[in-house]
């Protein structure tokens, strides 16, 4: 074996020991990078993955270098399936999750494991319930994301007034049924008057006494608020950001029922706090302190519909907002916020436990709004300002918005460029950056 005392000490030699030895520090480098790599390198299961509550979780895997299995529809949500369905990406289960998973053959044909499972498409529980003795063999941990709506079902939240929802805010552990104190008419009244949010909370409910009575997997439940972000498949908060262009000019207000302040979640919000939860899935103290435990995640800042209208108004270059009040919501149209309530949510459990750092509201509204203006040009979102367009004429009973905004954005009158691909990888590897994982 060549010993170092065997190269000669004269210069040339010297050089050669000073590369021989950086040749074998480099391969040691790179075998111990090797190495951790594959250590590093993680499996994880999403039920959905692909739309607005979603996307940012499944690309934050992938910018990590992780293993993504999608499990949904496949119904192609903007550019979504189109950039994750690349080779090389993830692995697409195309089940129907309206039926039960127990039929989605390869969930069940998979020899693997996943460290965690990321639900953010499951409304009933029966849907899980029926293939939980599969996912107990494969499923390290359980993050199912829920929705501000299951407190429209709860029996403790006090009276929802401004001074509360300023101040304080609804907390997880306000969340529960109502007490045997309520009739059961007006328990059967408050379900049959919330059915989505019923049919959520029995999901949370199910993971709770599958994890108590039937040695399940452990679990944590993320509940989010009126969604912020790109890419939204029924297009909710495009169709308002249009009506806002042209409600002056067309003498068309905005409609507004209420003036409590709501809670707004950004979507790549959602995936930092699933990072934050599967990473302290490895320490088993830390594991214990998030399992059954409800987390909260929005923005810190609260807005009313009308803040909201302004905030988004000041982002396309609009500083006035006229607007008329009417309580009775048949009457009016709001496609966004879908939240109209009131319900702020506190987030000082996730601030503490989680290590939750919140978008800031404004940032969050700003960029939304920006996609938005930019999908208006060029030709790669064609489709989807076809479909908006469509269901904003549908809705109104006219063209007159859907012909001014045509007009508008062929005279190129937006504040902004049209949207760039290579932009977008940028932005991505930056918002992931610090996340880890």
């Amino acid at each position: 074996m060549t010993t170092l005392r065997s190269i000669s000490t004269t210069m040339p030699g010297r050089r050669t020991a000073v590369a021989f030895l950086l040749l074998l520090t480099s391969q040691c480098a790179l075998r111990v990078a090797g190495a951790k790599d594959a250590a590093e390198k993680r499996r994880y299961l999403i039920l959905g993955g692909t739309g607005i509550r979603s996307y940012p979780t499944t690309e934050m895997f992938l910018q990590k270098g992780h293993d993504v299995v999608l499990l949904n529809r496949g119904i192609p949500y903007w550019d979504v399936h189109e950039r994750l369905l690349k080779p090389g990406k993830v692995t697409h289960w195309k089940c129907d999750r309206e039926e039960k998973l127990q039929n989605c053959k390869p969930l069940i044909d998979d020899l693997g494991t996943f460290e965690a499972c990321i639900d953010f498409s499951s409304r009933k529980w029966e849907g899980i319930d029926n293939a939980r003795t599969y996912l107990n063999d494969k499923c390290g941990f359980y993050i199912f994301v829920s929705s501000f709506k299951v407190y429209d079902v709860s029996g403790a939240i006090p009276k929802l007034t401004k001074k509360f929802m300023h101040n304080k805010g609804i907390k997880e552990d306000m969340m529960r049924r109502p007490s045997k104190a309520v009739s059961p008419l007006e328990r059967h009244e408050i379900i049959a008057a919330n059915p989505i949010a019923d049919a959520t909370f029995q999901v949370e409910e199910g993971l709770e006494k599958n994890y108590n009575s039937h040695n399940g997997w452990p679990y944590a439940i993320l509940r989010v608020g009126n969604m912020l972000g790109g890419r939204e498949a029924i297009m909710r908060l495009w169709f308002l950001q249009l009506w806002l262009h042209g409600h002056q000019t067309l003498g068309m207000p905005m409609h507004t029922t209420s003036t409590l302040p709501m809670s707004f979640t950004y979507s790549y919000d959602i995936a930092q706090a699933v990072a934050k939860i599967v990473t302290m899935t490895r320490n088993e103290t830390l594991k214990e302190e998030i399992t059954g435990e409800a987390f909260n995640i929005a923005c810190e800042e609260i807005k009313d519909q009308y803040s909201l209208y302004y905030a988004i108004g000041d982002v396309i270059g609009l500083p006035k907002i006229e607007h008329i009040t009417n309580p009775n919501r048949t009457e009016s149209i709001v496609m966004f916020p879908e939240n109209k309530e009131g319900h702020t949510m506190n987030i000082e459990k996730a601030k503490q436990v989680l290590k939750f750092k919140p978008t800031n509201l404004e940032k969050a509204i700003r960029e939304s709004a920006r996609f938005y203006e930019q999908a208006m040009k060029g030709e790669k979102w064609a489709i989807q300002r076809k479909i908006v367009l469509g269901h904003i004429a549908s809705m109104m009973g006219t063209r007159r918005l859907v012909d001014w905004v045509e007009k508008r954005f062929l005279e190129k009158k937006g504040l902004y460029d049209e949207y760039d691909e290579e932009e977008y990888e940028e932005e991505l590897e930056e918002k992931f950056r610090r996340v880890e994982l």
